[in-house]
């Protein structure tokens, strides 16, 4: 269970997850920082296990998925640093879910075409 400062930094990782997805958002300093962060909650706290609503808490809601939570498979992406540690801003932090529990913690580049 969190305690009052790791609740705090989980707060703005949530917080800076939003903002991510505003064009405006979209840079260099907002990725480092999602990137610290969620690799900090991913060591301290996501496990494979969890169930998804556990994730929620956790790290928030993700930036994109893919699947639908009515589904046996579900992929939740957050957006981070590749493995370089370069903010090429097509890696993402992929927690894979099969019956609502976290199946995989996995870093992946994907292409979204709009």
């Amino acid at each position: 269970m969190p305690d009052s400062s790791e609740k705090k930094k989980l707060s703005v990782l949530h917080d800076l997850i939003i903002q991510y997805s505003y064009p405006d958002k979209k840079n260099v300093d907002t990725l480092r920082e999602v990137d610290e962060l969620l690799y900090w909650a991913v060591g301290k706290f996501i496990q494979i296990g969890l169930d998804i609503k556990e994730i929620e808490k956790i790290a928030g809601r993700p930036y994109a998925t893919i699947g639908d939570e009515s589904s046996d498979e579900l992929e939740w992406l957050y957006p981070c640093l590749s493995p370089d540690g370069w903010p090429e801003g097509d890696w993402f932090l992929d927690l894979t879910f099969r019956k609502k529990m976290l199946s995989s913690i996995e870093r992946k580049r994907w292409v979204f075409i709009q």
